[in-house]
């Protein structure tokens, strides 16, 4: 069967394309971002106008805080109009939209939720005798969308459930994905309002910092260049004191 061609490609919210995927666009391959830059999660303003104009560099194009009205077209995809009006013509659309809690359970049993199933830290829901855990669940305001945190979360609420006393504390948030063949890892709290000390180490390939709060690594972000991941959240997870050296953790 021979392989299709789509000369416009268009990336929907979220960008998560793998290399695989870029290569059926010889043409254009464009991105259309809800938010104001791109992986605000895992990025920066600094780390994330990196990103874009190393994709830009590969053939991206890209509309940052835009939002989809509708994908045009009868049998088959021809464009994609936003709510500016634009309307851009694509062959193709792949669309990422998270996750999303489904809260129908939580609605017809009159638990206390917002985005979740709001838990406290012994994973309690507003009523006594019911639990919730993993992505249904709801933080101190936060859903976490991840295996890590599901199953610290998992743990906690079938140990109380049982007659024990553990504690939810939080998961740091720690992820490592390749966007278009570029690898990226974060962790923790990335600091994009520039709030606390950091530490930032940039060439033409890479984009790396630390957050640095009270002497102890809060967060990181690895573009680019992610070999010293591991070694970091290390440093993260046992909170070592790196008041003196600070200045030597992204050299290695």
């Amino acid at each position: 069967m021979p392989r299709a061609k789509f000369h416009r490609v268009y990336f929907v919210r979220r960008i998560l394309a793998h290399g695989r995927v870029a290569l059926v666009a010889k043409e254009v391959l464009s991105v259309v971002e809800f938010f104001p830059r791109l992986l605000p999660r895992q990025l920066d303003e600094a780390g994330a106008v990196r990103l874009q104009r190393i994709m830009e560099g590969m053939g991206f194009s890209f509309r940052l805080g835009a939002r989809t009205r509708e994908v045009t077209g009868g049998e088959g995809v021809r464009g994609v109009r936003l709510e500016s009006g634009e309307t851009l013509s694509a062959g193709m659309v792949i669309i990422s939209a998270g996750v999303r809690s489904n809260l129908e359970m939580a609605e017809a049993m009159r638990l206390d939720h917002d985005r979740g199933i709001k838990v406290e830290e012994r994973m309690m829901t507003s009523r006594l005798e019911i639990y919730a855990a993993g992505d249904v669940a709801e933080f101190k305001g936060m859903t976490y969308g991840i295996w890590p945190a599901a199953m610290e979360q998992g743990w906690v609420a079938g140990a109380n459930m049982g007659g024990g006393d553990l504690r939810y504390e939080g998961t740091t948030m720690a992820k490592t994905l390749k966007v278009a063949g570029i690898d990226l890892a974060s962790a923790g709290n990335i600091d994009a309002e520039d709030k606390l000390e950091s530490r930032v180490v940039t060439d033409e390939n890479s984009y790396k910092k630390i957050v640095i709060e009270n002497d102890r690594i809060a967060g990181c972000i690895m573009l680019g260049d992610t070999k010293d991941f591991s070694r970091i959240t290390k440093m993260m997870s046992e909170k070592q004191d790196v008041s003196q050296i600070k200045d030597q953790v992204l050299s290695g």
